[in-house]
């Protein structure tokens, strides 16, 4: 197994899923969770539970949250030993979700991870260069990303998170391994609309090596070896929530990789991860649940 680091946020998501179709300028009853969260948390809790060593370079709060999520790490056995610590408050993530599972709005405020300078960046060179594969969400800051990019020796793996954030990467994309994004992603940084095939040739055109696109429902373009496959989806179980599907999706393209699965074999990980965190509450999947998804694709 490669060995692997995220880099990304960690935040407090605040969940409501709402008893009715939202009622503007009016209170909402609502069932309301708590949980961690944030881009690059979902993405190594992902990972962590289905059995990889997985390192975390985020950023963590002195306040009262922060000490909390320390001990939570420590609990799931993610290693955050190389964290940076900051004054800043813990970041806090907000979203209404619609009877339907669907997403009607959300709020962030992602100050916290603002402390990963370009300066803390440097400061663990060595540390970046001893893993395999990094993986950066792009809730980090641009002049945190070019160091990266400047520094690390390994294959970096992009989760473009929003269609405003991904493009911070544009300066870089011709040193990005893997990119996952969605086609409204893919949008903002080829210029092409609603043509996931001809935005995955125009990505690889960039000098990006591989390049997975999704589409929701529909099917998960992808490349290999400069060749634009597509992989239709199978139908999803009942949609109970949509947030962190994306997560989970990009952990299952990290663990193929690092694992050496067949391209094929990690898309149908990666789909697998996904459906289940749309059929349940929560980003993230089962503690202990890797035989569960890999059955059948190993």
């Amino acid at each position: 197994m490669k060995k692997v680091l995220v880099v990304g946020a960690t935040n407090l998501d605040i969940i409501a899923r709402l008893s009715h179709s939202v009622i503007p300028r009016d209170s909402n009853p609502a069932n309301i969770s708590t949980s961690w969260g944030g881009v690059g948390h979902n993405i190594a809790l992902n990972l962590a539970h289905l059995g990889m060593d997985v390192h975390f370079l985020t950023a963590v709060s002195t306040d009262v949250l922060g000490a909390s999520l320390k001990a939570y790490f420590a609990k799931e056995e993610v290693n955050i030993g190389r964290a940076v610590e900051t004054t800043r408050s813990t970041g806090v993530y907000f979203c209404l979700i619609s009877p339907e599972g669907k997403m009607e709005v959300a709020a962030v405020d992602t100050q916290t991870i603002e402390a990963l300078t370009k300066e803390e960046i440097a400061k663990r060179q060595d540390y970046l260069n001893a893993f395999d594969y990094l993986v950066l969400d792009a809730n980090l800051n641009e002049e945190a990303i070019g160091e990266i990019f400047s520094r690390s020796k390994a294959k970096i793996i992009v989760e473009a998170t929003s269609g405003e954030k991904v493009k911070k990467f544009i300066p870089f994309l011709s040193k990005i391994y893997m990119l996952k994004c969605n086609i409204l992603e893919a949008e903002q940084l080829t210029g092409i609309k609603e043509k996931p095939v001809k935005q995955a040739g125009k990505l690889l055109s960039f000098g990006i090596e591989e390049a997975v696109i999704t589409q929701g429902a529909g099917p998960v373009i992808y490349t290999i070896a400069n060749k634009i496959m597509q992989k239709e989806i199978p139908k999803a179980p009942s949609i109970i929530e949509e947030t962190g599907a994306g997560d989970a999706f990009t952990a299952g393209l990290v663990y193929g990789k690092a694992a050496g699965l067949e391209t094929e074999k990690t898309i149908a990980l990666a789909v697998r991860l996904a459906q289940h965190t749309l059929s349940q509450p929560g980003a993230v999947v089962p503690l202990g649940s890797k035989d569960e998804f890999l059955g059948g694709i190993r």
